[in-house]
């Protein structure tokens, strides 16, 4: 049997877990073990529970580093996916305070 964890810092809430049970789907996982507890937590209950299940011969699919860099390109894609504007927002002259025109008036006074 092919067991895999997936786990999350937040709450269903704050946090998509369905992607990471898509993928390990995806890499042929038969059972599936959620958590939702922060990385640092000594005590993750569903870990402890998979790895008292699982009998020799067994596989555990985790790919830890890998999986978190691929959730991130992978979470990326999905915001992408649902319109969310990623990065910086775009600036513009009308985006621009006019307190940063004022001081920078000064700035430029100091330097010169």
């Amino acid at each position: 049997m092919t067991h895999g964890y997936a786990r999350c810092s937040t709450n269903e809430d704050r946090q998509d877990i369905n992607r990471q049970t898509r993928e390990l789907k995806k890499q042929g996982v038969e059972k599936i073990w959620l958590e939702f507890e922060h990385g640092d937590t000594a005590s993750k209950e569903q870990q402890r529970l998979m790895l008292d299940a699982v009998n020799p011969g067994d596989t555990i699919l985790t790919l830890e580093l890998s999986m978190i860099r691929e959730r991130v390109r992978s979470g990326v894609e999905n915001a992408r996916a649902k319109g969310k504007q990623l990065g910086r927002p775009p600036v513009s002259e009308a985006s621009i305070p006019d307190s940063f025109y004022r001081y920078y008036k000064r700035y430029n006074n100091i330097i010169s």
